[in-house]
C-alpha cells in the first residue's frame, strides 16, 4: 500500500514537471502549434512538402514567391491552430537560425526552415518523454537512443 501511494506520488510529480516543461516550451517556440499539427498529419517526405507548401500559399497569398517577417506574422495568425500563433521579430530571428525583419523566404528556403524547426520539435518531444520515464527502463532506452540519433542528423 505504501508502495504504491509512493509511486502515484512520484508519477504525479513527473506529471507536473512535464505540464511545467510544456507550458515553458510553448512561450520559447513560436512554431509548435504548426509544428504539432505539421507532425501528426503528414505521411510521406512528399506528403510533407506539400503540406509545408500548403503552409507558404497561406503566408503568400499573392503568390509572389517571397515571405518577409511581416507576411509571416499576419500570415499565422490565420491558421486554425490553437493556440494561435503570435510571431515577434526574435521569433522570425529564432525561426529562421539568424534571419532578420528583412529576411525574406522563397518557397525552398520556407520549406528548409520548416523542416529545421520540425526535427527541432521532435526532439524536444523525445527529451520530454525521456524526461518523463514513466514507460519503464527498455522504453526510456529506445526514446534515449532516438534522441541521440536525430541529435546528430
Amino acid at each position: 500500500l505504501l508502495d504504491n501511494f509512493i509511486a502515484a506520488t512520484m508519477e504525479a510529480k513527473q506529471q507536473r514537471a512535464l505540464e511545467k516543461q510544456r507550458k515553458a516550451r510553448a512561450v520559447m517556440h513560436p512554431l509548435d502549434p504548426l509544428l504539432a499539427m505539421l507532425c501528426t498529419s503528414y505521411d510521406t517526405n512528399k506528403d510533407l512538402s506539400l503540406r509545408i507548401s500548403q503552409v507558404y500559399q497561406i503566408l503568400d497569398p499573392e503568390m509572389k514567391g517571397a515571405v518577409s517577417y511581416s507576411k509571416m506574422r499576419d500570415g499565422l495568425k490565420k491558421l486554425n491552430v490553437q493556440p494561435r500563433m503570435h510571431l515577434s521579430v526574435e521569433d522570425f530571428v529564432l525561426i529562421t537560425d539568424g534571419g532578420d525583419k528583412d529576411t525574406v523566404l522563397s518557397l525552398d528556403d520556407f520549406e528548409k526552415m520548416m523542416r529545421a524547426n520540425l526535427s527541432a520539435y521532435v526532439q524536444r518531444i523525445v527529451a520530454d518523454a525521456v524526461a518523463m520515464n514513466s514507460a519503464g527502463p527498455e522504453t526510456t532506452a529506445v526514446l534515449a537512443a532516438l534522441k541521440i540519433i536525430m541529435a546528430e542528423g
